[in-house]
């Protein structure tokens, strides 16, 4: 018994197969491109979708093959190679998603994919419920194998060069390679369909079974929903993912700026430009007259000398001793920052009275400090003024720090404390 092809049905075939090829290239740089949650989400997804294309193909081109007697199938082994399918698209996206292709790797995973296209494909021959059996050719058997074994060693190939393309928009690489593919496909099931022979005297076994109604056409259009969907979803994904990457690259950068702006590289404190713009801040937002802090100059004085005893490459672990006795010494809520080479400055709004605040930060660095295995007392002079009393611009405020007014009294306006010469301990 001999068919007839439905050219039409024949044409839609190689279509889905090629849609269903550009599907597998898009998941193959998605799968990539995604964390490894996300990629096996994209995996299992994807192999649905991919496993369904080619499933659909193949059942379609079979609707395209016609009989002249109706023909049933067998609802039990058509499930088992559409299983088939997604098993073979399941190893085809894994395989291409891996970092390197080597030539071991093509050949058995060809194999692989070659022996389960088969599975699907003459397993989905086995479901025509026909009395007596389909007879093969052998030679046409074994060609349908070796082009299913080429054509999923050279989609293999295909799929790991063309994963990098971006899946936010159409690649015209991949919809020629998906050509090519969905050309091996048909050519694959074609091949295998050449190759079934029918009995004169074939008939229907049961009617039981499925009808080859929902075959053809409608099977197609179903499936190009799929893949048209997994395409929106995949490119929205890319976009998403493209979106995150940028903004994390634009925090990065606006951090690397701000760290530039406004954070001393040694000490990793604040500087004296954020200072300032908080200054700024305060005196000039709403209410601003009514705010009250105080501000603080630390100096240390007589580093080059004290250095020149202990060695120049003390210098920054001196300054960052200083600098961590001095956060631990004043609220978390204060601003303290590196002002100059040997100074820093401080902004409380919680102790406001400079007397006070000068006193606690003199004693902060009172103690000796250990550097060279020895013991090291600093000179420090701490000037401070307060908001409103002193000033209230910046300008006005950080003037009368650099420049207090020497006045005999207790207690200054701006006032002032020493502590001590830089020197060795036990020096005279």
């Amino acid at each position: 018994m001999s068919g007839s092809y439905d050219l039409f049905l024949v044409l839609v075939s190689y279509l889905v197969a090629t849609l269903a090829a550009y599907t597998a290239l898009d998941l193959a740089g998605r799968i990539t491109a995604s964390s490894r949650l996300r990629a096996s989400q994209w995996l299992l997804g994807g192999s649905v979708a991919m496993g369904t294309g080619i499933w659909a193909m193949h059942f379609t081109g079979m609707m395209a093959f016609e009989l002249p007697i109706a023909v049933t199938y067998s609802p039990l082994l058509t499930l088992f190679s559409w299983i088939a399918a997604i098993v073979v698209s399941m190893l085809a996206l894994w395989v291409v998603s891996q970092a390197a292709l080597g030539h071991r790797t093509i050949a058995w995973g060809a194999l692989l994919m070659g022996a389960g296209i088969c599975t699907m494909h003459y397993t989905g021959m086995a479901a025509m419920q026909v009395a007596p059996g389909i007879d093969y050719d052998p030679l046409l058997f074994a060609a349908s194998v070796l082009i299913a074994v080429s054509a999923s060693a050279v989609a293999l190939v295909i799929a790991f060069l063309l994963r990098g393309h971006d899946s936010q928009r159409f690649s015209k690489p991949r919809l020629i390679a998906a050509l090519v593919m969905g050309f091996a496909i048909v050519g694959m099931h074609y091949t295998g369909m050449a190759a079934a022979q029918f009995a004169a005297l074939t008939v229907c076994s049961t009617q039981s079974g499925l009808s080859g109604n929902w075959g053809g056409l409608p099977l197609a259009s179903v499936t190009a929903v799929i893949l048209m969907g997994t395409l929106m979803l995949s490119r929205a994904d890319a976009q998403a993912t493209a979106r995150a990457a940028r903004q994390q690259r634009q925090q990065a950068e606006a951090e690397r700026l701000y760290q530039l702006t406004y954070i001393d590289a040694e000490t990793h404190l604040p500087n004296r430009t954020l200072l300032k713009d908080t200054l700024l801040h305060l005196t000039t937002s709403d209410g601003a007259t009514q705010q009250r802090f105080a501000l603080a100059l630390i100096e240390i004085n007589g580093c080059d000398a004290l250095l020149a005893k202990l060695g120049r490459q003390y210098e920054a672990v001196l300054i960052q001793a200083a600098a961590l006795r001095l956060q631990n010494a004043i609220p978390k809520q204060d601003l303290l920052v590196r002002w100059g080479q040997h100074a820093f400055g401080v902004l409380s709004q919680i102790t406001t009275d400079s007397t006070q605040l000068r006193a606690q930060l003199i004693a902060a660095l009172a103690p000796p400090l250990q550097l060279a295995n020895r013991h090291i007392e600093l000179d420090v002079t701490v000037h401070c003024c307060t908001h409103p009393e002193d000033g209230l611009s910046p300008h006005v405020l950080i003037s009368k720090l650099r420049h207090p007014p020497h006045r005999a009294t207790a207690t200054p306006t701006v006032a002032t404390g020493q502590y001590v010469t830089g020197r060795l301990a036990g020096e005279a």
